[in-house]
């Protein structure tokens, strides 16, 4: 199984990139938005992992920009902001998970693979775009 992890803070990705491979899975990491939503839209994965802070494109666009062309794949959204508010903003814009900073590892794989289990469902296309950054 093939997941991108989309994280530009670099120590958190590499740990979270070899966590996945011992757990068997091949990871690719990308630490610009613009890149991320390309590749997660152009390339074959299971699973995405979004960092809503990224560099070059706000994590909601590049969400609403996957699930644009690939509204079946899962996508869980990784980020420091922890209020409830953000998380309900982030689930509402159609992320399949959200995972506040800082976590357990066993947390996010368990998350993970309760997300790959619910992945083959058809979803009906939905993005809430243009949701405004003051609200996130």
């Amino acid at each position: 199984m093939r997941i991108l992890v989309a994280e530009d803070d670099a120590p958190l990705a590499d740990f979270i990139c070899e966590e996945l491979q011992r757990e068997q899975f091949a990871v690719q990491k990308v630490a610009d938005g613009v890149k991320a939503q390309e590749l997660a839209s152009n390339q074959n994965y299971d699973l995405v992992i979004l960092d809503l802070t990224l560099p070059g494109a706000w994590g909601f666009d590049v969400l609403c920009g996957i699930r644009s062309k690939k509204p079946d794949l899962p996508v869980l959204i990784i980020t420091g902001a922890s209020k409830v508010e953000e998380r309900i903003l982030g689930l509402d814009a159609s992320a399949d998970d959200y995972v506040s900073k800082p976590f357990v590892f066993a947390e996010l794989s368990a998350r993970i693979r309760a997300a790959l289990r619910r992945g083959s469902r058809r979803r009906a296309p939905f993005c809430k775009s243009r949701i405004s950054s003051s609200n996130a």
